[in-house]
């Protein structure tokens, strides 16, 4: 086990310490400081995946639900079949339901605590592994307010990723309170850790890594110390991550079962095995390099595939890999510390789940919120790196540039979180930002596209939807949101052309599945195919009995054919379902009115107008009740 650092410390740094000396006093001033550079956060609305992961996700609207979990994907009301198998982290959503409805400030609230529990075990394992106290609450500290951090925290849809950390994190710290010879409670250590890890494969796919990580411990460190043999070594590390080898395999044969498949394929045709082993050291140089400078945060990068293996895409990002790789080995056995190699290979082994690339669309192959788990590996290094060097010369003649350097990064990590945050708050923001830094990503042009056309914008909408028909023509979202743009604007045939094209990119979504035939109607009615709009609805309903916005367009169709009753009839139920979605009481105050219910009208329209002031329609229509009434009292 590597020994405490030694260091030159000033009289002013020896008051800090003593001060914060106390472990107790010090993990609460890391949690105070997580909790207090995300505070901007909960007065931020849901954005992006949260409309399908949150709001119209019917598996956490109850516990009943969790069983129906057990058995599905995460988005299967989206996709027969996908990618994300994620029990827990649906258990997790309906906790939040439960207590917050869907209110967003108590949604963005549950993952600012699990960020602030998260730099808290990032302490407690540090000192755990018996990494020096400062190098530690350094790293903690570092965890806490690094601005790559932004997405998992102040994105809803993100909490997968801040769950996972704490339960995998808990799950290895666990294990090592097992580890230790002559504990107590040992056996009830590894059930414990058995439990997290299994919790922790059920929130998100990361997880898989954790035997992984065991393993490089027990290699690195093995407990017998006395014991230098390769095979013996080997053969300690493997039978002590093989339990956990074993729960992974368990989780694997579940997660086949119920996707039909271990991954989602085929959602790109041009990266294959080869691209993707090319394509790789790029990635990985551009999660190092958000890591090290993490300016110009946003949800829409884009890195394209590397073909040329001779070019320079390829070549220059592995040479700066094996140039890190030599200098984390020269630093290593300069130091004899290995806790070095050990978090330079967390760091690595927990990204690996993110680079089979065939699982991504063309370009967005990088995410800020993957380095979640594994950047605990990076401030670890970070600190190590920045503490370690006090008995170099320069340190000895300069004894204020050390406190200088680390609290001039500390304030910059701050200033970064709280300024990039910002661009989380609303799609507006988050799109726009997306777009201006990455204007090739397709993403990022479709998605700015829909938000203008709802912000009543569909001619600057339209050339960024046709750019994105442009640059994937195999992308379905782009031109089924360019067929209500061309409505808008008049042109019809154009929009029913476009419609047409849409269901024929990808015909299961929009015929097999809840919200595929919800989006459907959406079209239709748009089009004022009303007929076709009612029986697309309908079957959306069939689907998925409790599809919020199906309920909602339907209760509208109802009203566009003068039903109001029973479009009332449906709007109840999509008020019961998410009370405090925009327009669900101004339509139902409209089918009031249509059905001469004047005071009801206004109550509704009040109710949606405290909601959501801003709401136009709400305003005009509260506006056309008060003089009617006064015109007719």
């Amino acid at each position: 086990m590597n020994q405490p650092q030694r260091r030159n410390v000033t009289s002013d740094e020896a008051a800090v310490s003593a001060w914060l000396s106390n472990p107790a006093l010090l993990a609460a001033l890391i949690a105070l400081l997580s909790f207090l550079v995300y505070l901007p956060a909960l007065g931020f609305g849901f954005v992006s995946d949260d409309q399908m992961q949150v709001l119209s996700n019917p598996l956490v609207l109850s516990w009943r639900m969790i069983p129906r979990a057990l058995q599905s994907n995460l988005w299967f009301q989206v996709v027969p079949t996908g990618t994300y198998y994620r029990p827990f982290f649906v258990i997790w959503s309906i906790l939040n339901h439960a207590l917050f409805g869907f209110d967003p400030r108590g949604w963005h609230f549950s993952n600012i605590v699990l960020h602030v529990i998260a730099a808290s075990l990032v302490f407690a394992l540090l000192r755990k592994v018996r990494a020096d106290y400062w190098t530690a609450a350094l790293a903690a500290v570092f965890f806490a307010i690094h601005p790559v951090h932004i997405e998992s925290v102040a994105w809803v849809s993100a909490g997968s990723d801040l769950l996972v950390a704490v339960l995998f994190v808990a799950a290895f710290l666990a294990y090592l309170n097992f580890r230790e010879p002559g504990g107590r409670r040992r056996v009830a250590w590894l059930c414990l850790s058995f439990l997290s890890c299994a919790c922790a494969l059920l929130t998100k796919e990361m997880a898989i890594t954790l035997p992984v990580i065991i393993f490089l411990y027990e290699w690195l460190f093995p407990r017998d110390a006395a014991a230098s043999h390769v095979r013996a070594k080997l053969q300690a590390a493997v039978w002590a991550a093989a339990p956990f080898g074993l729960l992974d395999a368990a989780y694997l044969v579940q997660r086949r079962r119920v996707l039909h498949g271990l991954v989602q394929m085929g959602l790109n045709d041009r990266v294959g095995a080869l691209t993707t082993l090319k394509t790789i050291p790029l990635v990985l140089l551009s999660y190092l390099r958000l890591l090290v400078w993490p300016v110009g945060l946003n949800s829409f990068y884009y890195t394209a595939p590397v073909t040329d293996i001779l070019g320079a895409r390829f070549l220059v990002p592995l040479l700066g890999l094996l140039v890190l790789a030599g200098l984390t080995w020269y630093w290593f056995r300069r130091e004899r510390d290995p806790l070095i190699p050990f978090f330079a290979l967390w760091l690595v082994v927990c990204l690996v789940p993110v680079l089979y690339l065939r699982t991504f669309k063309i370009g967005d192959f990088v995410r800020d919120r993957y380095l979640y788990l594994p950047s605990i590996g990076f401030v670890f290094l970070l600190a190590r790196a920045l503490l370690g060097v006090g008995r170099q010369w320069v340190y000895a003649r300069m004894p204020l540039l050390r406190p200088a350097l680390l609290l001039a990064l500390s304030l910059a990590f701050v200033a970064g979180t709280l300024s990039q945050q910002i661009y989380w708050a609303n799609e507006l923001l988050l799109y726009y930002r997306g777009y201006s830094l990455s204007p090739k990503s397709t993403a990022a042009a479709k998605f700015l596209a829909a938000t203008l056309n709802r912000m009543g914008k569909p001619e600057r909408a339209a050339p960024l939807l046709e750019q994105a028909i442009g640059d994937d023509p195999k992308d379905d979202y782009a031109p089924f949101t360019l067929a209500i743009v061309y409505y808008r604007l008049g042109r019809t045939a154009e929009a029913g052309q476009q419609l047409a094209r849409a269901v024929a990119l990808n015909p299961a979504y929009y015929s097999e599945t809840s919200d595929g035939l919800t989006d459907m109607g959406i079209g239709f009615s748009t089009l004022q195919q009303y007929a076709d709009a009612e029986s697309s609805l309908k079957k959306a309903l069939q689907l998925e009995p409790d599809a919020v916005l199906a309920h909602f367009y339907l209760g509208l169709v109802f009203l566009r054919t003068q039903r109001p009753a029973e479009g009332e009839q449906q709007l109840r139920q999509a008020i019961a379902i998410n009370p405090t979605t925009a327009d669900f009481h101004w339509a139902l105050g409209l089918s009031r009115q249509m059905q001469g219910d004047l005071p009801g009208a206004s109550r509704e329209y009040e109710e949606e107008l405290q909601l959501h002031p801003d709401n136009t329609q709400a305003q005009t229509s509260e506006r056309e009740i008060t003089l009617k009434r006064a015109e007719d009292p």
